[in-house]
């Protein structure tokens, strides 16, 4: 009988493999077993801080970027 790790596993596996990623994430990895896997979350992370950076710059504008000497904290967007 399968271990439980091994069925969660499966699972992943066939989840991303339905998913493309783009020859820029694929690659980054040449694990044959999980480097499909990683591509895909890779970009699906990438294309999430994007969207989020783009929703924080919507909402505050200048206001998330602090000008402190010639330091820049946050981003500059």
């Amino acid at each position: 009988m399968p271990l439980a790790a091994d069925l969660m596993l499966s699972d992943l596996k066939q989840r991303y493999a339905a998913r493309a990623a783009t020859d820029a994430f694929t690659r980054l990895y040449d694990d044959r077993e999980f480097g499909h896997m990683f591509s895909v979350l890779h970009q699906c992370l990438n294309q999430h801080f994007i969207d989020i950076n783009g929703r924080a710059k919507r909402l505050f504008g200048n206001l998330a970027v602090r000008r402190v000497g010639s330091v820049t904290w946050g981003n500059s967007w």
